[in-house]
């Protein structure tokens, strides 16, 4: 039996074995509304957000947003798509030459 600090919110706590957590609760905040929630510590993974539809919304800034490097010369541009590749200017120039260069 050992007193010990829990690695997330450092309360102490009363372990026998290995344990690096207390019971709780512990609270995070929502990475797209702001609210806090309760969370359970030995999930495998930590939730970002407080619900399935913050989490959508998550996904959708993350997928939909995420700066990319164009393939065809390099720089970085902000995709208004999903699966966009190319940045704007070349996605002009390939629209007036042809795709073909790609």
């Amino acid at each position: 039996m050992a007193v010990k600090h829990c690695i997330v919110c450092g309360q102490e706590f009363i372990d026998f074995g290995r344990g690096k957590y207390c019971d709780g609760p512990h609270y995070k905040q929502c990475e797209v509304c702001g609210k806090m929630f309760e969370y359970d510590v030995r999930a495998q993974v930590i939730p970002k957000t407080c619900s399935h539809r913050c989490s959508g919304t998550l996904a959708h800034r993350q997928t939909l947003y995420q700066p990319k490097v164009c393939i065809q010369c390099g720089t970085w541009f902000t995709p208004t798509t999903g699966n966009q590749k190319v940045c704007k200017n070349c996605r002009n120039l390939l629209d007036k030459f042809g795709s073909d260069t790609l």
